[in-house]
């Protein structure tokens, strides 16, 4: 279960499109955004003589293991600083960690160390917390294929990193120990090798799959077909030659379905639109009597002065 490691040299990924968000900051920026508090401490350190330490990382509350990028960042900064960490790591990646228990052991340089500390927890506790909730989603729902919306939902591209990678770690956790189908994809081509894929499978699901079917092939127009500027209807087109999938419903049928769906939702959105609009016309009918009144009222008030 629990490994040793040497931090020399970061890991070669053998591909040159796999590039990490997350590998900043350089050991040049580290000092900008770390802590002031181990800053100073290094500052200290530095004056008074270095020691070597080891630092027991754990986490407050449950969390799947998952720290990837954190080794990865830190295997990069000790390159730069050419220094070599020692890191014990007490569970492998994807495995539950109690609240507490010590996940990991970091030995070195106290004065290469310090100022880390802050930069390393950003990239390994969020990402066990959102593999543990992943994992849950996973073990709860077993036969649900989800996708990972971290695109969209992240605030930045590490962020997006991290969450991509932690769904990754919770579902294959959930896949292994019950057979979940877990998460299938995600949006972008930077973080899909997390899913074994190579390209993002974008995070719009069609929620109505099951009626319509799933193309087994890309859609093509072809010649002398045409798109509905209003409804985006294609004229004129085989536009799926092939299904994988069946719907449930035959084209016309769903198509018909679809428009009283539409006028549905649409009357739902406004549902006194009709009476708003009744009303309406007396509101502007008595505005414009109205204002002939006012005017009159208006001139002869003021018919007087000069």
């Amino acid at each position: 279960m629990a490994s040793d490691s040497k931090i020399k040299k970061p890991t070669n990924t053998g591909s040159p499109h796999v590039v990490h968000a997350t590998a900043a900051p350089s050991a040049a920026d580290v000092p900008r955004w770390s802590d002031h508090y181990f800053t100073r401490t290094k500052e200290i350190v530095g004056r008074y003589g270095d020691k070597a330490v080891t630092y027991a990382v754990f986490m407050r509350r449950p969390v799947i293991f998952a720290p990837k990028l954190m080794l990865d960042w830190l295997k990069r900064i000790a390159d730069e600083r050419g220094v070599n960490f020692d890191i014990s790591l007490n569970y492998d990646e994807g495995q539950w960690v109690g609240a507490g228990e010590p996940l990991m052991t970091i030995t070195g340089s106290m004065f290469h160390l310090v100022d880390l500390e802050t930069l390393y927890l950003q990239k390994l506790g969020a990402a066990c917390v959102a593999a543990n909730n992943a994992f849950t989603m996973c073990v709860e729902l077993p036969e649900v294929s989800f996708l990972a919306m971290d695109a969209r939902h992240a605030t930045g591209i590490e962020m997006a990193e991290i969450m991509a990678y932690a769904a990754s770690v919770g579902s294959k956790a959930a896949r292994d120990q019950v057979g979940a189908n877990g998460f299938v994809g995600n949006a972008t081509e930077a973080t899909a090798h997390y899913f074994g894929e190579t390209h993002g499978k974008g995070t719009m699901p069609h929620a109505l799959i099951g009626l319509q079917g799933l193309c087994a092939v890309e859609p093509k127009i072809g010649e002398g077909a045409s798109v509905d500027p209003l409804s985006g209807d294609v004229r004129n087109a085989d536009v799926c030659p092939e299904w994988e999938t069946e719907g449930s419903m035959e084209p016309e049928e769903f198509n018909r379905a679809m428009y009283d769906l539409t006028n549905f939702m649409s009357y739902m959105g406004d549902p006194v639109k009709v009476e708003r609009e009744r009303l309406g016309m007396f509101v502007l009918i008595f505005v414009a009597i109205f204002f002939i009144f006012a005017y009159l009222l208006n001139r002869e008030y003021w018919k007087d002065v000069h």
